[in-house]
């Protein structure tokens, strides 16, 4: 049997994980720098545990774990790149956090990243 290597995550895109739920979705306004939310929000106000900064959000679907289910168009003419503004979970995001969940050894969370 061949061992597949473990999974490395920074312990910031591990927390994101671990908060996302198979279908919960990531949300926010389609501008650069806007964090993104976790959805559904309680009404009347926002919990800042409850959102993540549009660089980890990237980082997390240029690594496959998170997936764009909603964008803007990109604007070539001013070089503004297509900008997601509702993503989820991809399949390899979803076994990554029920790895996380079990406490698995298929994956490393490094404390800040290399």
């Amino acid at each position: 049997m061949i061992r597949e290597h473990p999974r490395r995550l920074v312990a910031d895109e591990a927390v994101l994980l671990r908060a996302v739920r198979p279908l919960q979705r990531l949300s926010r306004c389609a501008f650069a720098g806007v964090p993104f939310r976790l959805q559904p929000e309680v009404m009347g106000g926002h919990d800042d545990r409850l959102t993540f900064p549009e660089e980890l959000v990237l980082r997390l679907i240029a690594k496959g774990y998170l997936v764009a289910i909603q964008q803007a168009a990109p604007w070539p003419e001013r070089n503004v790149p297509a900008r997601p503004f509702t993503v989820i979970l991809t399949q390899e995001g979803e076994r990554t956090r029920n790895s996380l969940l079990k406490q698995s050894r298929a994956v490393e969370i490094d404390r800040v990243a290399a």
